[in-house]
């Protein structure tokens, strides 16, 4: 904070630290390093390109993701990120039976660990096509799928709609915004920062 930083004798000012949510639209890869082309989110939203991904999706799931250019906060994401529930929004084949439900939010033994979801809820459905909101803490790649998967009940759709406390069921696909005062606090007080 009483640091100077000059060039050519132009003090160089510290950037504004912003943290924001975004939701990402399907077909879109949250890359922003240079190793990839084509079809990055952004290359197409041009306004996040300062940012950096703390908290992205595969390319072929929609809905929020978390962006920031503030190192203390990414940096604290990364070491707690397993501790915060994701919470997303499934369409999935089928109805999960009772048996199912209870392997998922009980505990199933899965790739060689016990995984249990954080909660489960219908939230509506009919015919071939369910919906449910799904929240859990691991993180691994597609993990949800693969459970649901070995459970005979394949995803059609995903979205994610939470992260952490971070919540927001009216931003648009391709629409970000800031994060509000109140919100950033919250996330800084999860993550210890």
């Amino acid at each position: 904070g009483v640091d100077r930083v000059t060039l050519k004798g132009e003090v160089i000012e510290e950037p504004e630290m912003v943290t924001a949510i975004f939701h990402k639209p399907r077909g879109f890869l949250c890359n922003n390093d240079g190793r990839r082309e084509g079809g990055t989110i952004f290359e197409t939203f041009k306004e996040l390109e300062n940012l950096k991904v703390v908290a992205g999706l595969e390319k072929d799931a929609a809905g929020l993701i978390l962006l920031s250019n503030d190192g203390d906060l990414m940096q604290a994401f990364g070491k707690n990120y397993r501790d915060l529930d994701r919470i997303f929004k499934v369409r999935i084949k089928g109805e999960l039976s009772e048996k199912a439900h209870n392997k998922l939010t009980q505990g199933m033994r899965f790739e060689g660990r016990e995984i249990m979801l954080e909660s489960l809820k219908l939230l509506e459905g009919k015919g071939e096509q369910f919906w449910y909101e799904i929240s859990i803490k691991d993180h691994r790649d597609r993990l949800l799928e693969k459970m649901l998967k070995q459970l005979g009940h394949p995803i059609q759709r995903i979205q994610q709609v939470g992260i952490a406390s971070l919540r927001d069921d009216t931003l648009k696909k391709g629409k970000g915004r800031l994060l509000t005062a109140k919100e950033k606090k919250r996330l800084q007080e999860e993550l210890g920062v």
